[in-house]
């Protein structure tokens, strides 16, 4: 039998995706309720912003406006992460109970399966206060959207989107080997979301390289605003970091990838 290919896996992964989002809308008045919640609770760190700007006029010579925007960039970015990436969350139950078995002898990717699992709207939430923050910042600094900067402005949300679902990849995995690990990693997705809504410049040199040579959240979420919002370059990345972004992104994205695959294969069966 042929080995099905990357194409008709992704087909499935968008199918099970459906199923799981199309039975979540079926109780409509609670995914309104979560969904609002969610937005709710984004929206008070958005507020934690503007009371922080009535006492500075800047950090790390960013205006208000322009780390609202850090703030859409990396809500937008964690919020779709999290929205694909919910059923990793079922890891811990799949390998203590033995269920993963059941997964790895399916022919379709076990991490497109395991990804698929869930998929719940109330992510959407942080999405669209991410959206909504990011939309404003721009037309009140009446950005110019220049090619250049248009181009740099997905690259900012991709490449956000892609570091954050890696780590929550990276999570997963290492589960096979302890399942008490989520709390580690929450430090680099929920704590890296809180350090990339502002200027990577303002935080200690030893945070900075952390969130540049080892998460890589930090410089994906930093570096291609400078140029989407106009500014010189960080003396500390050096005038190409922007655009390095892409391949820095497909490096972690990679490891994370890999580290998938070594944990699988070290996986022993509860042989239930």
């Amino acid at each position: 039998m042929a080995k099905p290919s990357i194409l008709s896996d992704l087909s499935v992964w968008v199918r099970l995706l459906g199923a799981s989002l199309t039975g979540q809308l079926t109780y409509r008045r609670s995914f309104l309720l979560e969904m609002a919640g969610r937005f709710t609770l984004t929206l008070l760190e958005l507020a934690a912003v503007f009371v922080l700007f009535d006492h500075v006029d800047a950090i790390g010579g960013f205006t208000k406006w322009e780390v609202v925007y850090l703030y859409g960039v990396a809500s937008i970015g964690l919020g779709t992460a999290e929205l694909f990436t919910d059923g990793l969350n079922d890891m811990t139950a799949l390998v203590r109970q033995g269920t993963l078995d059941g997964v790895l002898v399916r022919p379709l990717s076990p991490l497109l399966q395991i990804m698929a699992r869930q998929c719940r709207p109330l992510h959407a939430g942080r999405v669209l206060q991410g959206m909504l923050a990011l939309v404003s910042a721009l037309v009140v600094l009446q950005w110019p959207a220049q090619p250049l900067q248009v181009a740099m402005l997905v690259v900012n949300l991709v490449s956000t989107t892609l570091v954050f679902g890696a780590i929550f990849v990276m999570g997963a995995a290492t589960k096979i080997f302890t399942i008490q690990s989520a709390e580690a990693f929450s430090a680099f997705t929920y704590g890296g979301v809180q350090l990339a809504q502002f200027p990577l410049n303002v935080y200690p040199r030893w945070l900075q390289r952390l969130f540049v040579f080892v998460v890589p959240v930090g410089v994906t979420s930093y570096a291609p605003a400078l140029v989407v919002l106009g500014k010189g370059p960080d003396p500390s990345l050096g005038p190409w970091a922007p655009y390095a972004v892409p391949f820095v992104t497909l490096a972690f994205v990679g490891v994370a990838l890999l580290w998938w695959r070594t944990a699988l294969d070290r996986y022993q069966s509860t042989g239930s």
